[in-house]
């Protein structure tokens, strides 16, 4: 139980971190956003490369927003046939579902990590302001490696009877 403990303390400062990261670079992106609009309009003179960092800063947010959504469960959830099933059942149907995740999850990290040393490899950068790609690259694979241990203490839960499915 202390095992199991340690690490949901872990995987909540992890997420505790990643939310944070997330809010200042939606807040960036914002920003950035009506900056270059109100360049645009009222001096003709966009910022060079926005697209780009609003596109790079989007594949910061929504990882790191998927594993907070994974955290406080705010995915979507369709209880059909489980509002009618006993607590057991409920119990292995979501333990069930947190091993499918965390399979899932565990090898879209697996692959985003053998896709950022090609990147790393191949020095791609973007076309304007030629920024690198592989840190964004490398912080999905790390925003999964999160979801993943979360998604595995998350299942050790539910099979230890910890967690307890309620609407």
């Amino acid at each position: 139980m202390q095992v199991i403990s340690l690490v949901n303390k872990f995987n909540n400062f992890l997420v505790l971190i990643l939310k944070h990261i997330a809010i200042w670079i939606l807040a960036a992106m914002m920003f950035i956003t009506a900056i270059d609009v109100f360049l645009r309009y009222i001096f003709n003179s966009p910022i060079s490369g926005s697209f780009e960092l609003v596109e790079y800063m989007m594949a910061l947010v929504v990882p790191f927003s998927i594993v907070f959504c994974a955290k406080h469960k705010a995915h979507v959830r369709v209880d059909i046939i489980l509002d009618h099933a006993g607590k057991k059942v409920r119990s292995f149907i979501h333990f069930l579902g947190s091993i499918l995740s965390l399979c899932l999850f565990s090898i879209i990290a697996w692959q985003a990590c053998i896709y950022v040393t090609e990147e790393y490899v191949s020095r791609l950068t973007s076309s304007v302001l030629y920024i690198p790609v592989y840190p964004f690259i490398g912080a999905l694979a790390a925003a999964f490696i999160i979801l993943s241990l979360l998604t595995l203490a998350e299942a050790i839960n539910y099979f230890a009877g910890n967690i307890k499915w309620s609407r």
